[in-house]
Order: structure tokens, then sequence, then C-alpha cells
């Protein structure tokens, strides 16, 4: 009996005590059953109504500057120009070191194979070629980029760039270059390890043939015959990193021409390339 009278009591007590505090405090229940927590949900049944999404954070774009140098100079131009550097001034490093001349000895005694004189025309003719082949690339990205021009464009591509396809399934290209009044003959096929090319001037000057074959991706052997000089190289080359290779060039001129002497040579290469 006692018993339930301290509990009658006690629930008394309690809703007198909620009584006056939802009086005196009314907020109190309120800011408590208000309150929410950024992500939570006090019944998690509706939770799975809630749309969420997620924010990416994007970096803002920055505009790369095209220099205008770089605009006349593109990636393709320079592997062209480099390309034919070593056509014409020797396809190692090693081998382009010693063919130039020495400008402070007279050249009977320098020992290299052009006199200076020559070296210099040599250079100045391989300037002139950059400036029109430059000339050429842009005038043929102005034909092309421009609807009235476009087919000036195709009728160029069309005598410069001939293509015969074989059932063997061989490509033979034929190309004439304006800019170096050359004329090159490739004969590819695809996934081919051998390259076989033929180039000659119009004038029947310089005509040379070149073989080249792939043995790894690092390692590559070529050889360059020149017709009329009687010039014949033969050279291996392995890449040991992206930037430094080593080379083996070995060279027979089978008679004089000009200031070169008959002889046979060897050069070993070591080459930084940054």
């Amino acid at each position: 009996m006692k018993s339930k009278f301290f509990s009658k009591a006690l629930y008394i007590n309690f809703l007198t005590i909620s009584a006056v505090l939802g009086i005196v405090c009314p907020g109190a229940w309120a800011q408590y059953e208000d309150y929410t927590h950024p992500g939570y949900l006090f019944d998690v049944t509706d939770e799975r109504y809630e749309v969420t999404r997620e924010v990416v954070i994007v970096a803002p774009i920055v505009k790369e500057e095209v220099i205008f140098v770089d605009q006349i100079f593109t990636e393709k131009m320079n592997k062209e120009f480099s390309k034919e550097f070593r056509n014409r001034f020797g396809h190692t490093e090693f081998e382009q070191l010693t063919f130039t001349s020495d400008r402070f000895v007279e050249s009977a005694d320098s020992g290299r194979f052009l006199p200076t004189n020559e070296y210099v025309i040599k250079q100045e003719n391989f300037g002139l070629y950059m400036g029109k082949e430059l000339a050429e690339y842009h005038v043929d990205n102005y034909l092309k980029s421009n609807r009235a021009t476009r087919s000036v464009y195709k009728v160029k591509e069309a005598i410069s760039n001939i293509e015969v396809v074989t059932n063997a399934g061989y490509k033979f290209k034929v190309r004439y270059k304006i800019s170096s009044n050359r004329v090159t003959f490739r004969a590819v096929k695809p996934d081919e390890r051998l390259h076989k090319q033929i180039d000659i001037k119009l004038n029947g000057e310089e005509p040379t043939v070149r073989l080249a074959y792939d043995v790894t991706k690092t390692v590559a052997v070529a050889t360059d015959y020149a017709v009329n000089e009687e010039i014949l190289s033969v050279r291996g080359e392995k890449k040991l990193t992206p930037k430094l290779t080593t080379s083996v060039t070995g060279q027979s001129y089978n008679k004089k021409v000009g200031n070169m002497q008959k002889q046979e040579r060897v050069l070993l290469g070591l080459s930084w390339n940054d």
C-alpha cells in the first residue's frame, strides 16, 4: 500500500515538474524538437526519400597562352627540320661534329671534310630551306582552313602526294616537297620493321637510298647510300634512356669528292638530347 502511494506521488511530481517547465520554458521542448544536425535525421524512415548530391570541386580553368613563336615553329615543323638536318649534316651527333668545319683553322689543315666557306654555304642553304618549308606549311594551312581555297589545296595535295596500295598490303608513297625540290619514294607495310625510302631531287642531284630496321623499341639499324658520291653509311643506335643515346657508325667513301678523300672510318657516339 505504501509503495503504491509512493509511486503515485512520484508520478504526480513528474507531471507537476513537466507542467512547470512547459509554462516557464516553453521553448525548451521546441528547441529540442527543432534541433537537427546537418546530415542526420531523427526518423530514419524518411532517409530513403532524402535526395543527396555529390559536390565536385572543379579547379579553375587556366587558359594556356600560345606563344607566337610556337605558332610558327610547330611540333610538326620541328620534327621535319630535325629530320632534314640529319639528312644533310649527319644522322648521329658525332657524325655531325666531324662533318663541320673549324672556322679558326685553315681548311687545308683543319682535318674536316668541308672547307669553312663551303660549310657556311651549306648552312645558308639549310636556312633557305627552313624558310621555304615554313612558308609552304602555313600557306597549306591557310588554303585548307578556308572554304573558298580548299579546292586549291586538294589539287596541290593530289599532285604532290601519290599513294598506291597493292594486294600484298604495301603502300607505295610518292611525295614531292616544293621547299626542298625533292621527291621521296617510300614503301610502307603495316607493322613492318623494315623501312625503305629513296630520296632524289628533280634535277637529279643527291639521290640517296635509305634502309632502316627496328630491332627493338630502343635499338635500330640503318644504312644510307649516296649514289653520286658513292658514300655508304651503316649505323646502329640504342636508346639507353629517353634522352641518352649511344651509336656506332661505319662509313665508306669510295671516291674522292671535293675535299673528301677516299677512306673508311668508324664513329662511336654518345649523345644527350634534352
